[in-house]
């Protein structure tokens, strides 16, 4: 393979599959970013070196993406997913250190789904696994971000799983943080996507000198 790229973690390689019965394994899916944020380079000069520096963490991290992305007033840079707020820390930090880029970082969003009369945004399912003591703490935190409960069921006497449907939005505003916080670290998350639902939202534009910066806008 010319492009190292093309090769993802997980994936089956065969040479004439027809002519030998080879089958790929089943299961594999391709990682879906669910969080994007651009990465402009605050010196112009260190374009390449930034994507250069992306290119070599995607060869140890499939699930990273980015494409290039040119808004104007930010100068070149790179549009990138991640898997969550965390992936995303690490990799701007990895830059910042390995690379020594100094980095402009716009915040981070989810994709939303705009029609001429509604808004959609997309839903998750978390499962988040806590001591029991500490259930009550999570709950309270629940109850603070937009959602459901949907169960909650014991492993044993001592840890708890608790199934919460909510907007993907929540991962934005650190709530992974916040759990670690009154769970005093014990507290596990993990999250798959449902779907998309209407919500109650509005699209803020920010505009400099009367020109709209695609960078900064956000919901």
């Amino acid at each position: 393979l010319k492009e190292i790229e093309r090769c993802r973690v997980g994936d089956t390689i065969t040479v004439e599959s027809a002519r030998f019965g080879i089958q790929t394994l089943k299961g594999y899916q391709e990682p879906q970013p669910v969080v994007f944020a651009s990465f402009y380079p605050t010196d112009s000069d260190n374009y390449d070196l930034l994507r250069d520096g992306l290119g070599k963490l995607k060869l140890n991290d499939a699930s990273l993406s980015f494409v290039p992305e040119s808004p104007g007033t930010l100068g070149r840079g790179f549009r990138c997913g991640f898997l969550g707020m965390l992936h995303l820390e690490i990799v701007s930090e990895r830059l910042k250190r390995d690379y020594s880029l100094d980095l402009i970082i716009t915040s981070p969003s989810v994709v939303y789904k705009k029609s001429e009369d509604k808004i959609e945004e997309p839903w998750i399912e978390m499962e988040i696994i806590a001591p029991s003591k500490y259930v009550g703490q999570v709950n309270n935190l629940l109850g603070n971000f937009p959602g459901e409960f949907k169960d909650t069921r014991w492993l044993t006497e001592e840890k708890v799983v608790i199934i919460y449907h909510g907007p993907l939005d929540i991962i934005l505003r650190g709530f992974y943080d916040k759990l670690k916080n009154v769970s005093s670290g014990y507290a596990s998350m993990a999250y798959n996507l449902l779907g998309y639902r209407e919500a109650d939202l509005v699209s803020l534009e920010i505009l400099i000198n009367h020109e709209k910066i695609e960078a900064f806008s956000k919901m």
